[in-house]
């Protein structure tokens, strides 16, 4: 419909006249790169060793230790798989990360319990199950 009145447009003030195809003009505006070093990358793995069966595990910092365990084929008492029944609080040796578990107490924690069903590993761990 505009271009329609160009002709007009133009002949009345040519000086003021700019055609905008949308694009051409408009400046680009670099998106910010976040800084990310290599390290953070990478995810570590500990072993971890069940005590009962005497199997090492090598286990990502990920992954929970109860998955670990079933994937490779122990035996282990579980339930709910989300830290809040206590099936499968055992006693560990090691760096447990226990954010997500509900039901364990800071009392079981300072004993050395931990709910492996949602624990993760931060050091080599030696699981008693």
């Amino acid at each position: 419909m505009a271009r329609r009145f160009l002709p007009e447009l133009a002949a009345a003030a040519p000086d003021r006249l700019r055609r905008d195809r949308g694009v051409a003009g408009r400046r680009r505006v670099p998106l910010p790169r976040h800084q990310c070093d290599q390290e953070s990358l990478v995810t570590r793995s500990f072993q971890v060793t069940f005590t009962r069966s005497g199997k090492t595990l090598a286990v990502d910092e990920t992954e929970g230790v109860l998955g670990a365990g079933l994937k490779a084929g122990l035996a282990l008492a579980y339930d709910c798989r989300k830290g809040r029944c206590k099936t499968c609080m055992v006693k560990v040796d090691g760096i447990i990360d226990q954010s997500e578990a509900w039901l364990i107490s800071n009392e079981e924690l300072a004993d050395g319990y931990a709910l492996i069903c949602v624990g993760k590993p931060r050091s080599n761990l030696r699981v008693h199950a």
